[in-house]
């Protein structure tokens, strides 16, 4: 095992090493963050590489690859520490990087995004990991707080930064200014302790390593299928989402019966406080992913809004996730009953997700903007309290994996809930736009956008199936134009309406769990006794003990031996 005595030692660290290591963390965590600027230059990229066919793939290689990094990196961090991971994950990336930037073809693209995104899992992982190290109980969820204040403004200056670059200099160097960013972050994380390892190849845990990715990567292919299939999941599907779900079943009899050091500790479950804030951290990405992901087809195919502006109205969500993260960060040390503010997070997020799910071609703006910044309040109490509770309920031996696994469900709960609820959405708008046609009275021969009887609600916003039904209709009705799009804009929100209420529900469920939430003392424990500390035997740790950690110090002579050079 590692001799890392990082975590024990920061309160010990010089404050100048402290901050420097806060500070390479912090912009490791950004580098990240702003790569989520390809979504908004990707259209221009895949033309340009004449890849449109492969246009989702980019996403879903980076997602699949992050998804796999991001446990494995978890629990080598506790086994040999954090400091290689951070620095391996921050070069890797730069490198990756630049591999994108050089791409000649899609094909290379997707390649190097899939390599990026085993670089991006590993600083996930190991980011808020090294927070919690240089920090004490009482001081984690502070710093998670502003940890979260930098994923909401970097998640909100990345597709700016994106467009304003891919305009200026040309999509390519969203990629290449990864590398500078990263020599930054780089020169910070060698300030970090130096840590000595013992770990033996005995003690990685190659076969579940090797399961899980096997598991994972027809999972996640399946998910990402079949929520962008039109008229539900497809066979193929099914079958790539039932093999992914076999493998991974095989995954926990490895890890629960075979393995000596499992790569997933799945003892720790038992464990009230760390089950449940992965449960509510899942649920409430479910619901964040909801506002996230479909509101934009909201605001532009039901409210008719612009690009621009659509894209303007999720800033408030970003901005209520910023103060908020800040704010919990302060109070959750001081309020003992802190799952009743993770209860009032989702319940504010279940209102957010019910004023979506009731807008109509008409509602006044200010309640999607009230909306988003519901979701936004609800999201930043969340973020730094999930964080910082399952890093006190687990010991400092697992606060890698520990840290890790709330970081790998909230990565899944981006493809499923896509998938649920755009499954959600194919089911019911055929339905629901043929019902609101069948009341227009259609003269024959009119060119409706073809995808929506297929589900496509995409087809409601292309400009040139619109221009199609226009040329189609009779010259002497000009009205009916925009009474069919009226209609098709009701039919729209009609499906939209079942998919936020399905994401409400799903905030509320999290809302209910959160209550039997058992909170762990936010707090640095009590010195204990040295002499009875002595006289005692310490039981030794087993890979499933789910019992919270104690932070004790360590003494000077150790701080210091792992503070050289």
């Amino acid at each position: 095992m590692s001799t890392d005595t990082m975590p024990a030692a920061a309160g010990l660290l010089p404050t100048h090493r402290r901050i420097l290591g806060t500070a390479s963390a912090l912009l490791a965590l950004a580098l990240a963050s702003l790569d989520q600027a390809i979504g908004v230059i990707l259209p221009r990229v895949a033309a340009e590489l004449n890849g449109l066919s492969l246009y989702a793939w980019v996403g879903t290689a980076y997602l699949m690859s992050c998804a796999i990094a991001v446990p494995i990196a978890g629990k080598l961090g506790d086994l040999v520490g954090r400091k290689p991971f951070l620095i391996v994950g921050i070069v890797g990336f730069m490198g990756s990087s630049g591999l994108c930037g050089a791409a000649p073809g899609m094909g290379w693209l997707i390649a190097a995004r899939a390599l990026q995104g085993v670089f991006a899992g590993m600083l996930i992982a190991t980011v808020y990991t090294v927070l919690g190290d240089l920090y004490r109980p009482s001081e984690r969820a502070r710093i998670q707080g502003v940890a979260s204040s930098v994923f909401g403004v970097s998640s909100v200056l990345g597709p700016l930064a994106g467009g304003f670059v891919t305009d200026q200099f040309g999509w390519r160097w969203v990629f290449y200014i990864n590398v500078p960013l990263g020599l930054v972050a780089l020169a910070f994380a060698l300030s970090l302790p130096r840590v000595q390892g013992r770990t033996t190849w005995r003690d990685l845990d190659l076969l579940g390593s090797a399961l899980l990715a096997a598991g994972l990567t027809p999972l996640l292919i399946g998910l990402s299928a079949a929520g962008t299939g039109q008229g539900g999941p497809s066979p193929t599907a099914w079958l790539l989402m039932g093999v992914g779900a076999a493998v991974l079943v095989g995954f926990y009899v490895v890890e629960t019966r075979v393995v000596a050091q499992p790569l997933v500790p799945f003892g720790l479950f038992r464990s009230n406080p760390f089950t449940l804030a992965i449960v509510v951290a899942f649920l409430a990405t479910f619901g964040m992913m909801a506002a996230v992901y479909f509101a934009p087809l909201l605001f532009q195919g039901v409210l008719g809004q612009s690009l621009t502006r659509s894209g303007t109205l999720l800033a408030p969500l970003m901005l209520g996730l910023i103060v908020t993260s800040t704010l919990t960060g302060r109070l959750l040390s001081r309020v003992p009953r802190y799952r009743y503010l993770a209860t009032a997070a989702l319940l504010a997020l279940a209102v957010a997700l019910t004023i979506l799910a009731y807008t109509r071609p008409g509602t006044a703006g200010g309640w999607a903007t009230l909306a988003m910044v519901l979701v936004g309040l609800g999201m930043g109490v969340l973020l730094p309290l999930t964080t910082s509770v399952v890093q006190n309920a687990v010991k400092r031996s697992h606060l890698g994996v520990g840290t890790s696994q709330i970081q790998f469900w909230r990565v899944m709960s981006g493809p499923v809930s896509v998938a649920v609820l755009g499954a959600v959405l194919s089911a019911r708008l055929p339905d629901a736009v043929a019902a609101r046609l069948s009341t227009v009275g259609l003269p024959p021969g009119v060119a409706l956008p073809g995808g929506l009887a297929e589900g496509d609600p995409q087809s409601a916003l292309d400009p040139a199936a619109l221009e199609r039904m226009r040329a189609s209709l009779p010259p002497d009705r000009p009205a009916l134009y925009d009474q069919i799009l009226g209609t098709v804009r009701l039919g729209v929100a009609d499906a939209l309406h079942t998919v936020f209420l399905t994401a409400a529900v799903i905030a509320l469920v999290a809302a209910v769990a959160s209550l039997f939430l058992r909170e762990v003392p936010q707090s640095d424990p009590a010195p204990t006794d040295p002499a009875r500390t002595a006289a005692t035997p310490t039981p030794t740790p087993t890979p499933t003990d789910p019992a919270p950690a104690t932070d004790t110090a360590a003494g000077p002579r150790e701080a210091a031996a792992h503070e050289g050079a």
